[in-house]
């Protein structure tokens, strides 16, 4: 958010969260702006951005109309910033920065991405996967498979989806939170580390491509392709 502040490119720039201060429910009071636009920081469409994200900040669709003394008038909800066409990407110069650093040659290095899943939403699924089959296509890693923290196959699956020594992963998350030294554990890496050895094959993770700079610039490309198709 303070990347975007500083470019001077809307009047104002405001954070919220289901989990944090300011709270969604709360936030479109404090802005005093005619008009919103509200980016959901996630990965893909699914029960957060359609359901949970409306709810609490009371929308009634792509466009809601206001009435409430104070806030925007007018409140666009844009696409996920996981959608945007750039995302495989982000993944592909992740996992070769990491390859690179640790002397691996991409076209040995087996590709993991790590995606969340979850029950409530085949939207990460279909992320995660999509994400895989583009970079797959690409043939920069000499095998790419797609994993998940909480829906089969799991990340502990790791051995067969590779069919070599050298294995980077890169978690297809927006926000690392705690997963950042889960996937790593999960992984069979020792604590508090993110590479080493394991049974023979040499691994390394990334850091999540939510930590990425590009990140924000994807946030303002999309407020610009919704207004774009307004």
């Amino acid at each position: 958010a303070e990347t975007i502040r500083e470019k001077g490119l809307f009047s104002e720039v405001k954070t919220a969260f289901w989990h944090g201060e300011p709270a969604l429910s709360q936030v479109l009071s404090t802005v005093t702006a005619d008009e919103a636009y509200i980016v959901p920081i996630f990965k893909s469409e699914g029960h957060f951005t359609t359901v949970i994200l409306p709810r609490e900040m009371n929308l009634t669709g792509r466009v809601t109309e206001r009435s409430d003394p104070v806030g925007p008038r007018r409140v666009h909800l844009c696409q996920a910033v996981g959608t945007h066409p750039y995302v495989p990407d982000l993944v592909h110069n992740l996992a070769k920065t990491t390859a690179v650093a640790k002397l691996f040659e991409p076209k040995d290095t087996d590709l993991l991405v790590i995606g969340h899943g979850g029950k409530a939403s085949r939207g990460s699924e279909l992320a995660t996967n999509r994400v895989a089959e583009v970079l797959r296509e690409r043939k920069s890693f000499k095998s790419v498979g797609a994993l998940f923290l909480e829906q089969p196959p799991e990340i502990e699956k790791w051995r067969e989806a590779i069919g070599g020594k050298v294995v980077v992963a890169v978690p297809y998350l927006i926000g690392g939170g705690g997963h950042d030294r889960e996937i790593p554990d999960r992984l069979g890496l020792p604590p508090e580390s993110t590479s080493g050895t394991v049974g023979g094959v040499h691994v390394a993770v990334s850091t999540s491509v939510g930590e990425m700079d590009d990140l924000a610039r994807l946030i303002v490309e999309q407020v610009k392709s919704y207004q774009r198709h307004e």
